[in-house]
């Protein structure tokens, strides 16, 4: 039965696309953004490559308000980088999920504090930093990144992941006149505007994939592939200049 939907979804979008050429000509191709990006990946496992044998400092760790649920389940992000990490180190503005996670894992390293609060120099002592999910969340992600970018050292890389905008369910939820959105999410990403919240005097880009969530041991189907710019998320890594 999925494999008869994903063929109809890959014929359905075949005739949207040829549908819809029209709109990208004449005035509306000043409208287009060309990027640069790898193939699809799977997110979880992209980020476990990633972050293998570094000091890792992981930004909104605890995932709040699923701390509980993703540690029962073992699905908790930053549970399963401490298998593959050299070091990491959690932060996260919700204290009482923090002091969940504590509780119930052992783990010491992690605090509830502002990005604000952490020490140049102690952020500055790991490989890479992690924000995973968290830019959409924030009232003010330029305000964000540009702290990050004052107390990020020169060849620190950072690694953030966003939903991205045309993601297949929020193109299923606007064909049915609804939206598909997580309450908390005060942003939608795509791209282009993904990394102009990156200023290149400051940031040089390093890679930039779109992602699908799932097992970090799922594939990715044919139908998926054809076209990446549905992806569930996108994922930057950027190097502080």
């Amino acid at each position: 039965m999925n494999v008869v939907r994903w063929m109809i979804s890959w014929l359905a979008l075949r005739l949207l696309k040829s549908s819809l050429a029209h709109r990208l000509q004449g005035t509306g191709r000043n409208w287009l953004q060309p990027y640069q990006a790898g193939p699809p990946v799977m997110r979880d496992a992209f980020l476990y490559s990633c972050c293998a044998g570094k000091k890792v400092f992981h930004l909104g760790f605890a995932d709040a308000p699923f701390t509980r649920e993703k540690l029962e389940r073992g699905e908790l992000l930053h549970s399963r980088l401490l298998q593959v990490s050299a070091a990491l180190y959690g932060t996260d503005t919700d204290a009482d999920a923090v002091a969940m996670y504590r509780s119930l894992t052992g783990d010491e390293q992690v605090a509830a504090c502002r990005l604000e609060e952490v020490e140049a120099t102690f952020l500055q002592q790991y490989d890479l930093v992690l924000a995973g999910e968290l830019l959409e969340h924030l009232p003010d992600p330029a305000e964000f990144i540009k702290v990050l970018a004052g107390n990020m050292r020169a060849g620190q890389e950072l690694v953030v992941s966003v939903p991205s905008y045309a993601a297949w369910d929020n193109l299923a939820a606007a064909l049915q006149g609804t939206e598909s959105v997580h309450p908390d999410h005060e942003w939608y990403f795509s791209p282009y505007t993904l990394q102009k919240k990156f200023p290149v005097e400051q940031w040089e880009v390093v890679q930039l994939m779109p992602a699908f969530y799932g097992a970090a041991s799922g594939t990715i189907n044919l139908v998926k592939r054809a076209f990446p710019g549905l992806a569930d998320c996108w994922v930057l890594i950027v190097k502080r200049r």
